[in-house]
């Protein structure tokens, strides 16, 4: 699953992401570039999941329901969000 950032102030922190959570369980990233965080997907029940971005400058962003596992099918995909920085 790839992640990509749209937004004009790019959330992702300039490839500072540490940490990638589906549903509270480790997600393994696999690559990052300034706009965009790769990872590979924890094995999971079917259902919508929420996933969370930890960055260490930044902070953490929770995408609730955003990714949804089906049962016997691919686990992968590409989303685009728009990830906005609140202050």
């Amino acid at each position: 699953m790839t992640i990509t950032s749209t937004s004009p102030n790019n959330w992702l922190g300039d490839s500072d992401i540490d940490e990638v959570t589906v549903d509270g369980v480790p997600a393994s990233i696999v690559e990052q570039t300034r706009t965009s965080v790769t990872v590979r997907l924890p094995e999971h029940d079917a259902g919508s999941v929420d996933i969370e971005l930890h960055s260490p400058l930044l902070g953490s962003a929770i995408m609730r329901n955003v990714y949804t596992y089906n049962a016997g099918m691919s686990l992968s995909c590409d989303l685009n969000l728009t990830l906005i920085q609140l202050e």
